[in-house]
């Protein structure tokens, strides 16, 4: 399958992670848009960023996720005009560390009939991958009625895996293009076999003489996060 058939494919397991705002800041949508998530399971178990859902996480977005905010999902339908959102959902767990947290969707809400297939196999430099997520997503409050709207537009990047590094015992992939604020969460997966590698975590710009030279996307390394999904499997 090429890589226009294999995201067609997968954006049906990528969705973007909303948190609906208990006191919101004035002036500020109840409805915010903090990153992307995806399926792993069809009994609702999805995984993003630690960082988009974790308040005690030092790069937060925005003011920190309270006992009565509530986290929500939001998925672009394949029409590009109308927006299915499920939730709440509840954190199962999480690592900083390793910067995942492991969601659980409203049961009642039934099978998620696509998700996507993890590979925990060794990974190689010069591997062709892709990710694709919600970056540059946004919601907005409609005065006439208070409704939200939300501006879902998934997005694709693809390239190569250009290192592999393991910093306290954390593994994690860097590829050669950056992330954008909002694909935090958005599943890494392979060119070849469509498996997800990993989730976006940030960006490392390379600065030179105070001058930005280049900037490489960091993916945390999937196999991170088996410990604490094995159990929902």
């Amino acid at each position: 399958m090429n890589l226009r058939g294999l995201v067609s494919e997968i954006r049906q397991s990528v969705y973007a992670v909303l948190v609906e705002w208990a006191q919101p800041i004035a002036g500020s949508p109840k409805i915010q848009v903090l990153g992307t998530a995806f399926a792993v399971t069809p009994n609702g178990i999805f995984i993003t960023a630690d960082h988009v859902v974790n308040p005690q996480h030092g790069t937060t977005p925005g003011p920190a996720i309270g006992v009565n905010d509530k986290i929500h999902l939001a998925q672009m339908q394949v029409d590009g005009q109308t927006a299915v959102m499920i939730g709440p959902c509840t954190i199962l767990a999480a690592s900083q560390s390793n910067d995942h947290a492991i969601l659980q969707a409203p049961l009642h809400m039934g099978r998620i009939q696509k998700y996507l297939e993890l590979d925990l196999e060794a990974r190689f430099e010069g591997e062709e991958v892709a990710i694709c997520g919600y970056p540059l997503a946004s919601t907005q409050t409609l005065p006439q009625n208070g409704a939200v709207a939300l501006t879902l537009n998934i997005r694709v990047a693809a390239g190569i895996i250009s290192s592999q590094q393991v910093n306290n015992g954390s593994k994690h992939l860097e590829v050669d293009f950056p992330i954008l604020p909002g694909n935090s969460g958005g599943p890494l997966f392979s060119v070849r076999s469509g498996r997800v590698l990993g989730l976006a975590s940030a960006t490392f710009s390379a600065v030179n003489n105070n001058t930005t030279i280049g900037h490489l996307g960091i993916i945390k390394d999937i196999r991170n996060a088996w410990p604490d999904l094995k159990r929902h499997f």
